[in-house]
C-alpha cells in the first residue's frame, strides 16, 4: 500500500497475525453499532472500516494457508506418484 507519498508503506506497525485471529469480528461489529454510550457516527464509520481492514486480513492468513495446504499436497500426490500399485491404501491398516 502507498501513502500520500506515493511510497510503499511499512508493515512495522502492523499487527501480528495472532493478534488479528484473535478478533471477533461480529462481536466488534456489533460493540460498534450498538455501543451503549451514544459514538458519533463518523467515529463508527472509521471504527468500522478498521474492522473491515482486520477482516480482510483474515481472509488474506486463510488464503495463505489454503495455498500452502495445496502446494505440500501437490508435492506429495507428485512423490508417491511414482509408487503405482506398490501403495498401500490402507495405511497399515485392515477396515
Amino acid at each position: 500500500m502507498a501513502n500520500a507519498n506515493g511510497k510503499a508503506k511499512s508493515n512495522k506497525n502492523s499487527a501480528t497475525r495472532k493478534a488479528i485471529e484473535g478478533v471477533d469480528i461480529e462481536g466488534t461489529c456489533k460493540k460498534i453499532i450498538n455501543p451503549g454510550p451514544p459514538l458519533a457516527l463518523p467515529l463508527q464509520s472509521h471504527l468500522l472500516v478498521g474492522v473491515t481492514r482486520v477482516f480482510s486480513r483474515k481472509c488474506d492468513f486463510i488464503l495463505q494457508d489454503c495455498e500452502r495446504v495445496k502446494s505440500q499436497m501437490r508435492r506429495v500426490e507428485s512423490s508417491v506418484a511414482g509408487y503405482g500399485d506398490h501403495l498401500d491404501m490402507n495405511l497399515g491398516g485392515k477396515r
